[in-house]
């Protein structure tokens, strides 16, 4: 009874991250994009402005998508850039980081933007006596967004008004996120076997939770300044994010035997190890709750210094984090010198392989954020951190799949696996059916002309999506079942 009880936690815990997940990567798809970065600084604005500004300095205007040099950002009137104080987007202040995450979160709302233009008419004119909402529908363009800095150079003569066409995120950000999840379920999928089959295992334990907070953490890490605006899905990330390193290091401590020090030290390792991260956390979490309050009751001085506390404490706990990175390679190195046999040393050596070469990307992401603070913090070390956790899913991936990680072949009999390919192949259908839906619905509104062809061409995607996983499903019945279908042509 216990241990089924202790399966169902764990699978509730599973299930609870997949569905944050997924949570994330719908908001993201969905989000709106002004082409505009910007970091809270020290010094928010300098000294020689007038006493009413308040705004966060831009870091970077994204002239051109990642993928499109064609696609140029639209706006009327003086683009801003780098080095002015953005103050309000769609009349919505901008005191912090916090603050203008949430006016970006707000342009979600479709009724903002329910007033429209003729598609040759310039908002800016239009809006010369103030008439216009902040968010106006251009048609054929797209819906333009109000914004309101100040540029230091002009000797703050006053503030300028800039309407900007509003953009879907571009769209590598979230097929990285996608393709890397889609790789992830697998290797999840085989950590829950191997706790639903030993649950007591404290090593099958460890890796089913390294499973889900690299989950959290990367999907959330990925797209941090998108979800900053929600505290109901930054709140995970960051109990993800603190806990990772923990919980990796207590794996490899186990993996593939328990060391020695690990037994001597006893529970007081835990409470170490764990009481780091849960004051960190706390702390993270604290900072991030009373700024955003201090802002709502309009205290941005009391706001700000809670966020510059927030950067210290981030900054702090990357060095700790990478401490136990490096006490992980240095299990990993103990263990591959230490195995016990063949099999043994051969998974040991991928995940070892997958480390040292994750180190490198480790110190390139650690040299961006001493040298380019800016870059590293606006998502330049993004690319690295993805390559190493697609480092460590792939040599999980081989070890499973040929060295018998987590006992894959105990695990897993013929029934299991089969009903586990079919239901994956349905599930990637689905999963490809919802991202057409997606990438449709963030084209913008649909014209009722439109509304015919659109829904012919999904009718016809699906069914032959279902065509094709019927197909599937059928080689995979003569692969499980080759008996039955060599005495059906006999």
């Amino acid at each position: 009874m216990k241990n089924t009880t202790t399966f169902v936690l764990f699978l509730l815990l599973g299930l609870g991250i997949n569905i944050y997940t997924v949570s994330v990567l719908v908001y993201v798809a969905s989000s709106p994009d002004i082409r505009l970065r910007a970091l809270l600084t020290s010094q928010p604005v300098p000294e020689t402005a007038p006493a009413n500004i308040e705004g966060i300095e831009i870091r970077k205007v994204l002239v051109n998508s990642f993928i499109d040099e064609n696609d140029q950002i639209e706006y009327f009137g003086e683009l801003p850039k780098v080095g002015d104080y953005l103050v309000a987007v769609a009349d919505r202040p901008t005191r912090s980081f916090t603050e203008f995450s949430k006016a970006i979160s707000a342009l979600r709302n479709p009724q903002m933007g329910d007033q429209s233009l003729e598609k040759d008419e310039d908002p800016l004119v239009e809006d010369y006596n103030g008439t216009l909402k902040p968010v106006v529908t251009i048609k054929e363009r797209g819906r333009a967004v109000r914004i309101k800095f100040w540029r230091a150079d002009s000797n703050w003569s006053k503030p300028r008004n800039c309407w900007l066409i509003l953009h879907p995120l571009p769209f590598m950000e979230v097929a990285v996120t996608v393709f890397w999840y889609a790789l992830q379920l697998g290797v999840f999928a085989v950590a829950l076997l191997a706790v639903w089959n030993r649950p007591t295992d404290t090593t099958a334990r460890l890796f089913y939770l390294t499973c889900l907070t690299t989950m959290g953490a990367f999907v959330g890490g990925f797209h941090w300044w998108v979800i900053t605006g929600n505290s109901v899905l930054t709140i995970p990330f960051v109990l993800c994010a603190t806990f990772l390193p923990v919980i990796s290091l207590k794996f490899f401590c186990h993996y593939p035997s328990t060391k020695q020090i690990v037994t001597r030290l006893g529970s007081g390792l835990n409470v170490f190890l764990y009481g780091i991260a849960s004051v960190f956390c706390a702390s993270i979490i604290t900072c991030i709750l009373v700024a955003e309050y201090s802002f709502q009751m309009n205290n941005p001085a009391i706001a700000n210094t809670w966020m510059a506390a927030l950067r210290i404490i981030i900054y702090s706990y990357l060095v700790i984090a990478g401490c136990f990175y490096a006490l992980s390679l240095s299990c990993l190195i103990s263990s591959y010198f230490h195995s016990r046999n063949v099999i043994e040393r051969k998974q040991i050596s991928w995940i070892l392989s997958a480390a040292i070469l994750s180190s490198l990307f480790v110190v390139a992401s650690i040299f961006l954020g001493v040298y380019d603070p800016v870059e590293f913090a606006l998502g330049h070390s993004r690319i690295p951190m993805f390559l190493v956790s697609l480092s460590f899913s792939t040599a999980y991936a081989i070890g499973i799949a040929r060295y018998r990680l987590m006992l894959v072949d105990q695990l897993i009999n013929r029934g299991v696996l089969y009903y586990a390919v079919i239901h994956g192949v349905t599930f990637g259908c689905a999963l490809l059916i919802a991202v057409g839906f997606l990438i449709a619905a963030n084209q913008g509104v649909v014209s009722p002309h439109q509304l015919i062809p659109i829904a012919g061409i999904l009718m016809l995607s699906i069914v032959l999506m279902l065509s094709l996983r019927d197909l599937i499903l059928k080689t995979v019945d003569q692969r499980f079942f080759r008996e039955k279908y060599q005495l059906g042509k006999a």
